[in-house]
Parts: structure tokens; C-alpha cells; sequence
């Protein structure tokens, strides 16, 4: 009463839609029990669905980073779950043939194929 509402900030890198990535914001009775919060989260995660990445990190308070990215030349055990997944989406082309007009143009569905196939891969 008497006043305007809190105000809050989370300061992390916003994700684009993807339907294979979730975020989660967890709250906690108090700062003491954090860590021992989300070493049992990630447990569980790798339980649950060991096929997953998952990766649990301390909310920060201040200006946001988004995640390091590092060039890694070590290939010694010193390297614990490297991410080779990035989501980044690809263009993807799905060519539909039309009968009617490549046969009027003398176009064979083998002819689109070779043609695709050169400008993807090259001469074989």
C-alpha cells in the first residue's frame, strides 16, 4: 500500500522458440540451500531423461553474458560435457517436382536430382 510495485530484473540471454529447449526459474526458502537445490535438480534431470543436456546454473545478479563460448584443443579427460549442440536452425529447401510443367520443359525428375545434387556437392 502507499507505493508502486516491486521491481525485478533477471539478467540472462532470452532463447527463440524452439520446441526441444525449456527454461526453468526455481525459488528457494533460502540462500543457504541453493547449491544442495541444484545438485539434487541435476541429479534428477540426468536420471529422468539421461538422453537430455541439462545445465543448472546460479541465477546472476547484474549485467548478463549468455554462455562463454571457448575454443577447446585439450583432448585429455580435463573436459567435462563439452557442447557440440548449438540449435541453430538450418534453412531447409524440400523441392516438390511438377509433373505437368517439367515434362512440357523436357525435364526429368533424374535431371533435378543430378542438378541438385552438383550444386550441393559438386562435380563427382
Amino acid at each position: 500500500m502507499g507505493m508502486g510495485a516491486s521491481r525485478f530484473m533477471l539478467t540472462y540471454d532470452s532463447e527463440d522458440p524452439n520446441p526441444g529447449y525449456g527454461h526453468l526459474i526455481v525459488r528457494v526458502t533460502s540462500l543457504g540451500v541453493i547449491d544442495e537445490e541444484m545438485n539434487a535438480l541435476e541429479a534428477y534431470a540426468l536420471s529422468a531423461v539421461p538422453q537430455g543436456e541439462f545445465r543448472v546454473k546460479r541465477l546472476a545478479f547484474g549485467p548478463g553474458g549468455g554462455a562463454p563460448i571457448a575454443r577447446l584443443s585439450d583432448t585429455s579427460e580435463n573436459i567435462v560435457a563439452p557442447r557440440h549442440d548449438w540449435r541453430e536452425r538450418e534453412l531447409v529447401l524440400r523441392p516438390v517436382y511438377a509433373k505437368d510443367r517439367a515434362q512440357d520443359a523436357g525435364i526429368s525428375r533424374s535431371d533435378i536430382t543430378q542438378t541438385l545434387q552438383f550444386a550441393v556437392e559438386g562435380l563427382a
